[in-house]
């Protein structure tokens, strides 16, 4: 896809185009949300959050490109890059990894360079090694399914029903009839 979009209504038309499980997260508010505690937390003013929504949602409309994510957070929301890096690595963890293959796809990134696509796995890895060694074989055996939309995952929950209440005691029920 193109990166020059210049009216709403080009926005919109991109909107369209994009692959549903885009659409769920551009419109999900879990997603403001999110960007807007992690800007907060990391000390951005607070007249500059909308810079950091304005750069996730221009790159889930593949308005901007991916590559160089946080060095335009460094810029626009006037952060320090090691900030800037880890920010970028909290939003790819949470917003951009659960779509990261349409992502690639609308991107039109080519096999060779789908590693430089930020992808925090590795840190993760890191972190797993020097405290529960025993978890990397469990995290790389379970394959990842394949992405659902919103409606399903909610579907697909487990239920709980409430726990069966077991007599205990010999005596019988005063308020049930007798069965003859």
């Amino acid at each position: 896809m193109k990166y020059d979009i210049n009216t709403n209504g080009e926005i919109e038309e991109r909107f369209w185009q994009i692959p549903e499980d885009l659409q769920e997260t551009i419109l999900d508010q879990k997603s403001k949300i999110f960007v807007d505690k992690v800007a907060l937390r990391y000390g951005i003013d607070t007249s500059l959050v909308w810079v950091l929504n304005h750069l996730v949602f221009n790159i889930l409309l593949a308005i901007e490109p991916i590559k160089g994510f946080s060095q335009r957070i460094a810029q626009q929301a006037h952060t320090a890059p090691a900030m800037a890096q880890k920010i970028a690595e909290e939003i790819n963890e949470n917003i951009f990894r659960p779509v990261r293959q349409s992502l690639i796809k609308i991107h039109g990134i080519p096999p060779n360079e789908q590693a430089e696509i930020p992808a925090v796995e590795a840190h993760f890895e890191h972190l797993l090694e020097n405290h529960a060694p025993g978890m990397i074989a469990l995290t790389k055996s379970t394959s990842p399914s394949t992405p659902k939309t919103l409606a399903e995952q909610k579907m697909s929950r487990p239920t709980s029903l409430p726990p069966q209440i077991s007599r205990t005691d010999s005596q019988p029920d005063p308020y049930r009839e007798p069965i003859a």
